[in-house]
């Protein structure tokens, strides 16, 4: 109430109206005409004085906030000012009192009316509800970003729990966020209310819900139950929905984004408050108060910090995991692999069969990559060929050792070479040309082969190999033989 709104008040009173009938004159609540009515105006200009520089510190402050977003909530504003001044301590609705005022001097006054539903509340640690939603928030050098957030809601206490992704959510990043959001709870409720979202069900099915391989294992390991509602059912999953704008009103509105670290730090902050001092307008209790009854109902989690599992996709031979690549053994290209995390261990398994593909030694190293051990693998067809038809000669064992050693991509296919060889060549014939490349230091099958052109000729080579690769031999044998010839 103004000066101005006071003196007529003074005026209406001397004229005989009742408080009730000067509130709806002035259209103000009758519990300010009641406050004031008494009042005389040296007392009422008094109050005004001692209020006002209380204020005025934060009018600024406020009125660059209303400037940027005019249709931001007065909690947020009120909450921004938490964060911006510590010393800020003025009850809630002295505060709601001035920035409407404020709103009105300024031009930043509205109104939303707000269509409600009445729903039935479930018992404590009944439900959770889960939804997503997406919203653009200017970053620090101006450019508009597009976040992604996941929204869990305990139905009973209206506790709410949202995580914030920079990319789309994944199913994978989707299990990551229930991790989380059963953490933050202290367990977990016994039915999740869902959308029928891609990332959790493959198809409802007329009541057969189909729901996406990680998703079911990750709901038979944890055990909860899954209900799939239609999208936009407001008696169904209307409370979550509802949440998720609130996220985008009250939190996201108005703010600057950083990074998504920052992001999802600061909204902790915010969820702590949210939870005490907002008064369920059904309930008349705060978050807070019916979660500490709820809390017992949940089931609990036994956290292991150090161990997880991932789903992954093999692309390249290798697997990405926290900025470092990791070597798959060949054959699982394009292949969904398990991954398990544990200490200071990374398995990788099948996710069938869960048999151990390799392991590695987690790297801190950012950006590294992450080699395959060496270990002794079983011999290939064409080396035991090889060497049982020379008896396991030790000129013959060297010479594939110095393959082995100077070009293992090549070393299975030059044991298949090899093989042909020993159909055309006698054994003498293949030692000799070995003993040759051993002594230049060249133990590719390529001069070996050069090698046979030039001392045994050209017949027998032109059945071993492509006309491409045999006129090339016979070019570095005409060259093998001037450096041995002259």
């Amino acid at each position: 109430m103004n000066l101005e709104q006071f003196k007529k008040m003074k005026e209406l009173k001397a004229l005989g109206l009742s408080r009730v009938k000067t509130a709806s004159t002035l259209e103000l609540k009758e519990w300010e005409i009641r406050k004031y009515w008494n009042m005389t105006e040296d007392e009422f200009r008094g109050l005004q004085q001692e209020a006002i520089p209380t204020f005025d510190k934060y009018k600024d402050f406020v009125v660059n906030i209303l400037k940027v977003t005019p249709m931001i909530p007065d909690r947020n504003v009120m909450f921004k000012l938490k964060e911006a001044f510590p010393d800020f301590d003025i009850s809630t609705s002295a505060f709601y009192r001035y920035i409407k005022s404020l709103r009105e001097e300024h031009g930043f006054d509205k109104f939303k009316k707000r269509n409600t539903v009445l729903r039935q509340n479930p018992e404590p640690g009944e439900e959770a509800q889960v939804d997503f939603g997406q919203d653009k928030i200017i970053d620090m050098y101006g450019i508009n970003r597009r976040i992604y957030f996941f929204v869990m809601v305990l139905k009973y206490s209206k506790l709410m729990y949202v995580y914030f992704s920079s990319e789309p959510f994944t199913t994978v990043k989707s299990i990551e966020a229930h991790k989380y959001a059963f953490r933050f709870f202290g367990g977990y409720p016994k039915n999740i209310v869902y959308d029928q979202d891609r990332v959790f069900v493959v198809h409802e099915n007329f009541g057969n819900i189909i729901l996406v391989k990680e998703f079911e294992d990750y709901v038979k390991d944890v055990g909860f139950s899954v209900v799939v509602c239609s999208g936009y059912h407001p008696e169904s999953k209307g409370t979550v929905e509802n949440y998720v704008k609130i996220v985008k009103s009250e939190f996201l509105l108005g703010r600057v984004y950083t990074c998504i670290d920052c992001l999802n730090s600061s909204c902790l902050e915010w969820l702590d408050h949210r939870s005490s001092d907002v008064v369920h307008s059904s309930t008349g209790k705060t978050a807070r108060e019916l979660f500490m009854k709820e809390a017992n109902h949940l089931t609990k989690i036994a956290y292991n910090l150090n161990y997880s599992r991932f789903i992954y996709t093999v692309d390249k031979n290798v697997i990405k995991y926290q900025y470092s690549m990791y070597e798959i053994p060949l054959g699982f290209e394009g292949d969904k692999v398990l991954v398990e995390v544990e200490n200071d261990e990374l398995l990788v398994k099948n996710p069938i069969t869960k048999d151990v593909i390799c392991k590695h030694t987690i790297t801190n190293a950012r950006g590294s990559v992450v080699k395959l051990k060496e270990t002794k693998t079983n011999p290939s067809v064409g080396e035991v060929i090889v060497l049982n038809h020379f008896n396991h000669d030790a000129l013959v064992m060297k010479y594939l050792s110095e393959i082995r050693e100077k070009h293992p991509r090549y070393y299975s296919k030059s044991c298949n070479k090899l093989q042909t060889l020993i159909k055309q060549y006698s054994k003498e014939q293949l030692k000799d040309a070995m003993e040759y490349c051993l002594s230049v230091g060249d133990v590719m099958l390529s001069e070996l082969a050069s090698y046979l052109i030039y001392k045994y000729g050209e017949e027998i080579a032109s059945r071993c190999h492509y006309k491409s690769l045999f006129e090339y031999y016979k070019k570095r044998a005409k060259e093998i033989e001037v450096l041995l010839n002259g």
